[in-house]
């Protein structure tokens, strides 16, 4: 076996701009079957692996070939990447100088490589497809109108308005912004989501009892991990197979996540006054640890829990030492009533809070809270340390921001006399026009004609800032 000298290069940076690689050569003894040239000399980022069984000239330069022909096909060596001189490759490798320039002219012959006088060498733009890790799905076409449930309308998220908060939350931020957070979610929106939650869903908290996640998926595998985790000292998580109740019909995606975290789900039927909490108590619940609920607006079947029903859920999680989970996914929409107010008000030793930003501004945000029950901040501040950390800073500033700009006593209301309380920023109005006052967009605010004031019920209506960002933006 023959053994030739190998030049490794090192690539030496210009003095004075580019003028061409400038080649600094060390050679060592290597067998010829393994060649590594390094194409870093050449401003080309590549190593190819030159191997031949035979010392002979023809080996060598068909190991060349197709060390070249492999790097071009993969994409290593890219479309016009220029490629070093014969003469200097055959320097640098140890090479007759006739090899590489037989090498070069079976590449050029089979389109791989072109020739110029007075430019050099260089790669063919070749027609290759992608390779499989560079292709991506092409997305299924999409129906014209999207009429699915629990999909929101994502085209009227308020992209400026986002970007007017996210400006102003980052020019006013401090550089820790940027480091990591603090695994209950930054304070700022803790804070926002403290006094908004109080004044539009009636929820009873402060900013220590807040934690912020990635999405109500999220709120709900860490629920389900801390509630029913076999190694703390309870009665209650000393029992086999640790349940969550949830609602049947429900979905069925959040059945999936609860199992998923190695709970048992024990379905509670649904009727036309909300879920059968007042079934609680018998005994297929003897080992259900929490109970999901969905008391503002239940999905599928749009029923709102009655009062005796939201009354048994509470007394039940007292009796038993249980949690009701209430989900809140979309209490701040409503067109026909005033909004419900959270079950959490009734008893917040006993109820945890989820609400998300998914319906009132877009999934994409992903953001959502949970008000927890001060005996169960601490394990669910560990157990989000342990998946993730911390929930992204950025856009907790911005939705902190965007609440705040728009939070007002009375958001989008009517007054006694029938006018529109105009507190939107822009050129976006609110004006009642029907009875029950509903609030809609209008360039018009107040309305000035008599008959257009007199149309305005004297009954107030709240409509959340979050639905308010939605409609403006």
């Amino acid at each position: 076996m023959d053994s030739v000298g190998v030049a490794v290069c090192v690539v030496m940076p210009p003095r004075y701009g580019v003028i061409g690689p400038i080649l600094r050569a060390n050679t060592i003894a290597k067998d010829w079957t393994t060649l590594p040239i390094d194409w870093t000399a050449f401003g080309v980022d590549l190593h190819l692996e030159v191997g031949t069984g035979r010392g002979t000239g023809a080996g060598r330069r068909a190991a060349l070939e197709r060390a070249l022909r492999d790097a071009i096909r993969s994409g290593r060596l890219a479309p016009r990447a220029k490629l070093p001189s014969t003469r200097s490759l055959a320097e640098e490798l140890g090479l007759a100088r006739g090899t590489v320039n037989a090498a070069y002219d079976q590449l050029i012959a089979e389109g791989y490589l072109q020739a110029h006088t007075g430019s050099g060498t260089r790669v063919a733009g070749l027609a290759s497809a992608p390779s499989s890790a560079t292709q991506h799905p092409v997305d299924d076409e999409r129906p014209r109108y999207d009429l699915r449930p629990g999909t929101p309308d994502v085209t009227s998220f308020p992209a400026s308005a986002w970007v007017r908060s996210l400006r102003r939350a980052l020019a006013a931020a401090p550089a820790s912004i940027h480091g990591y957070g603090d695994p209950r979610g930054r304070v700022e929106l803790r804070r926002a989501l403290a006094e908004y939650l109080g004044r539009a869903r009636g929820v009873r908290t402060d900013p220590d009892r807040i934690v912020v996640v990635s999405g109500y998926v999220q709120a709900l595998a860490l629920l389900t991990t801390v509630l029913t985790d076999t190694d703390t000292d309870t009665d209650w998580r000393h029992r086999a197979h640790a349940a969550i109740a949830m609602e049947d019909p429900g979905l069925a995606f959040h059945h999936d996540v609860v199992r998923h975290h190695r709970a048992d789900v024990v379905p509670l039927p649904v009727d036309d006054r909300g879920a059968r909490t007042d079934l609680l108590p018998d005994l297929a619940f003897r080992n259900v640890r929490a109970v999901v609920v969905t008391p503002a607006h239940q999905y599928p079947m749009g029923v709102t829990m009655q009062p005796d029903r939201r009354h048994a859920a509470t007394a039940w999680a007292v009796a038993r030492e249980g949690f009701v989970i209430e989900d809140d996914y979309d209490g701040e929409f409503r067109y026909d009533r005033q909004p419900v107010g959270a079950l959490q008000g009734t008893a917040p030793d006993r109820v945890i809070y989820i609400g998300t930003a998914s319906k009132t501004l877009a999934p994409a945000v992903r953001l959502a809270w949970m008000v927890l029950p001060d005996s169960l901040v601490d394990a669910v501040v560990d157990a989000k340390r342990y998946t993730d950390m911390f929930t992204e800073s950025i856009g907790q500033l911005t939705l902190a921001d965007l609440i705040a700009g728009h939070a007002t006593s009375d958001p989008a209301g009517c007054d006694i006399d029938g006018a529109a309380i105009c507190s939107l920023p822009g050129s976006a109005r609110i004006r009642c026009t029907a009875s029950p006052p509903v609030c809609t967009h209008s360039s018009r605010c107040p309305p000035t004609d008599p008959a257009s004031r007199t149309s305005c019920a004297t009954r107030r209506r709240t409509v959340s800032p979050l639905v308010i960002s939605a409609v403006t933006g």
